[in-house]
């Protein structure tokens, strides 16, 4: 275990902003989070666990300490003919977890490709893209539960996954540090092309995990600005789930307004299509701004601070509101 005072995070979170932790840990095996959470240092404190920093901002310096997890270790538990059992520590980079399984012709966490996380916060908004979500592989996911201070394990359903959203989100937000996720994996093959931008390879006879996730690369690059270039955090918003009524109101302004079919009969807009409908690509507040070729993604234009992107976003929340009388709500966790 590493303790580190006044630990600069500016290199520790992708919109790169300037912060300050007081106490900063690096933990090297599940079995010292409890002997941390314990120690004096952080008696009577609720901690921050800190993956890859792709879905934070910092508002301000955080109050909180915060702990990063460095065990990173992967092992095949079972064997079947059509599955494997995987299970990986929370400190493993998300997306060497997908390459792995790509190297390894292992199925369904393709589409997920070069996600900027750890495995450890992957369930926590239960990561999706391209017409994927993690939760649709995961079996399992270990905790420790820092307000019954034990290791427990969760199943697929307790963890009440749903869209950019799981228990750890809800009634277990800010008790539970996710050590480590079990995963179901298909060895037979089975590609999701439901995204619209891969339908052209459903008739490919060369269609491969190699290709798909080639394709997936292209595709973001296409439409996501490099955090090692300018900071960001991917999409800022969820896209927001209406009522049938509403969107034929909205749908009766609109007409090409474009929407998903939920299982339950609501209807997801695009929120980047609505900010865009606002002409808010290329929008500026201070040195914050909504970045031209995406309307769902702010960025830092170089030194801004966490307040101006926050209010952004808020200026952006409210001109939605106003304009169509829908709520954006951050997919971005907001420090404060």
């Amino acid at each position: 275990m590493q303790h580190i005072k006044n630990q600069d995070l500016i290199h520790l979170n992708t919109f790169h902003i300037k912060a300050i932790a007081r106490d900063f840990f690096i933990i090297e095996n599940e079995q010292e989070i409890p002997l941390l959470l314990n120690s004096k240092d952080l008696v009577q404190t609720t901690p921050l666990i800190l993956g890859s920093g792709s879905n934070i901002l910092f508002v301000n310096n955080p109050h909180r300490p915060i702990i990063q997890l460095a065990f990173k270790r992967l092992q095949i538990l079972e064997r079947q003919s059509d599955y494997h059992i995987i299970e990986v520590e929370a400190g493993m980079k998300w997306d060497d977890l997908v390459r792995w399984s790509v190297m390894n012709n292992y199925y369904g966490l393709v589409n997920l490709s070069y996600i900027p996380s750890t495995v450890g916060a992957a369930p926590v908004q239960n990561i999706g893209a391209y017409g994927e979500e993690v939760g649709n592989f995961i079996t399992h996911v270990h905790i420790y539960n820092t307000e019954r201070q034990r290791f427990e394990t969760l199943s697929h359903k307790e963890c009440s996954f749903g869209y950019r959203t799981s228990i750890f989100k809800t009634a277990l937000r800010g008790k539970a540090i996710i050590t480590r996720i079990r995963l179901r994996l298909p060895t037979k093959p089975q590609f999701n092309l439901s995204y619209r931008d891969l339908h052209f390879l459903k008739d490919n006879p060369n269609l491969s995990l190699w290709l798909l996730r080639l394709t997936i690369g292209k595709i973001r690059m296409t439409k996501l600005p490099d955090p090692s270039i300018i900071g960001n955090a991917g999409s800022f918003f969820k896209n927001p789930i209406i009522s049938p009524e509403k969107f034929s109101t909205l749908q009766s302004r609109y007409p090409q307004v474009p929407h998903y079919q939920m299982p339950d009969g609501k209807i997801k807009i695009p929120a980047g299509w609505l900010i865009d409908r606002l002409g808010l690509k290329g929008y500026r507040h201070g040195n914050a701004g909504v970045y031209e070729n995406n309307a769902l993604v702010l960025v830092n234009h170089g030194n801004a601070t966490g307040k101006e992107i926050l209010e952004l976003s808020r200026i952006i929340q409210s001109k939605v509101k106003q304009a169509f009388d829908i709520d954006l709500v951050p997919e971005v966790n907001i420090i404060q």
